[in-house]
């Protein structure tokens, strides 16, 4: 039987690993945006990449995977399957666009995650879901959102 110091020890470096995530440094055009996975096959990109982080379908059918963490240097993609399985789109998202258009009062929840991919990580304040990502500068942003699932704050 593990000691209670033992799993405490390794509760605490997994979640210094965790948080250590956003502080890593890479150089280049990969510390805006990342690298995105390669490949012309669902196969071929897990295969280059690995499993995403996220996974989905779109009301036309078609798949959509997400990888927003550091096996992808940095940065977040999404890549959209044709129903045939082959890429169809490789795009970064959480750029600083598709962060301008959220907006206090504006976005859904629905819209938000279109635009800036699944939460890294989701809190309350109150009733309020918080949602938190990370973002390819390395810093955080937390969408809040409040009555009818719309965007009530935004804090980087």
């Amino acid at each position: 039987m593990r000691s209670i110091r033992h799993v405490l020890a390794i509760t605490l470096a997994i979640g210094a690993a965790a948080l250590a995530g956003c502080a890593a440094r890479p150089t280049g055009e990969a510390a805006i945006y990342g690298t995105p996975p390669q490949g012309g096959t669902m196969q071929e990109v897990r295969n280059r990449t690995g499993l995403p982080n996220a996974m989905r379908f779109l009301g036309s059918g078609e798949e959509v995977w997400e990888f927003n963490d550091r096996r992808v240097a940095w940065g977040a993609w999404r890549v959209v399957y044709e129903r045939d399985g082959k890429v169809r789109e490789i795009m970064p998202i959480r750029r600083p666009e598709d962060i301008a258009q959220v907006k206090a009062g504006g976005a859904s929840a629905a819209e938000v995650l279109e635009l800036l991919g699944e939460p890294g990580g989701v809190s309350f304040a109150g009733q309020d879901a918080v949602w938190e990502y990370c973002l390819p500068d390395r810093s955080r942003l937390k969408v809040r959102f409040g009555e009818g699932k719309r965007v009530a704050g935004v804090d980087s």
